[in-house]
């Protein structure tokens, strides 16, 4: 089964990027082919031929807002009607789980189906994650 990992971070080195790698790192454990793009900085990505998709993001103000730079991507990957999905946010102090909640609803909007949502405090508990994850349909 193919599965995108895919982060959005207005800056494309962050501590985001490595819970995405570790994330598809453990995901590869399992056996799957995973992909890891960097949904804001790379090339827009067709997500229509993944079966599965991770989506993260993080927080741009303590008040939990995302940027609206993650609805128009995921408006641009094709039809997404349908996807199984987790979705991921790096934890902070404050407004992670705000975060979380924006990032679903934009995933939902799209039609995809999140099955699976987590704030992520390092790439340790990434991969731990990424390795139990229950992905098979």
């Amino acid at each position: 089964m193919k599965i995108a990992v895919v982060y959005l971070s207005l800056r494309p080195e962050t501590r985001l990027k490595n819970l995405a790698l570790a994330l598809a790192a453990g995901m590869r454990s399992q056996g799957f082919e995973v992909d890891c793009l960097d949904g804001l900085h790379g090339e827009n990505p067709r997500l229509t031929m993944y079966r599965y998709l991770a989506i993260g993001t993080e927080a741009v103000s303590w008040l939990g807002r995302i940027s609206e730079r993650v609805a128009e991507f995921l408006a641009s990957c094709g039809s997404l009607e349908g996807k199984r999905s987790f979705a991921f946010v790096k934890r902070t102090p404050f407004g992670h789980q705000k975060a979380l909640l924006n990032l679903m609803n934009a995933m939902e909007k799209e039609g995809m189906l999140v099955c699976f949502s987590e704030a992520l405090a390092s790439p340790e508990q990434a991969l731990q994650l990424g390795k139990r994850l229950h992905i098979l349909d």
